[in-house]
């Protein structure tokens, strides 16, 4: 019997303390374009480790981060992604611009496509 209540008093103090090492943070937060339009879509991974979301419909994400130091990276296709602390910041909203780069640099298959269309025409 003294056996029992003790492995109970153990397992009870595990599971008071067992997450005190293990606090998260919650950041929630919108990402648009530079026209103000939700982006469906985009990544939102926290730096150095494989904890990842993506964003709604609305472009609103909500993530859990281990602390203050993480730094969320903010990634979609065709724009400039970006690199943010999150510090003290329970919400963070974002606005990325599109990379011309990107989408006027013609690839090689572009050109091979853009090619054999013109022979066939």
């Amino acid at each position: 019997m003294k056996k029992t209540k003790l492995i109970a008093k153990f397992l009870m103090f595990f599971l008071l303390f067992s997450g005190i090492g293990y606090a998260q943070k919650t950041i929630q937060g919108t990402i648009k374009d530079q026209n103000g339009n939700p982006l469906i879509g985009v990544t939102v991974i926290e730096q150095g480790t494989n904890n990842g979301k993506v964003s709604d419909f609305d472009g609103n994400f909500s993530i859990e981060v281990l602390d203050d130091n993480a730094i969320l990276g903010i990634t979609y296709i065709g724009f400039v992604g970006q690199n943010i602390a999150v510090g003290s910041n329970s919400t963070i909203n974002v606005s990325l611009a599109e990379s011309l780069e990107r989408l006027l640099k013609p690839k090689k298959h572009h050109l091979l496509i853009l090619c054999l269309v013109k022979l066939l025409v």
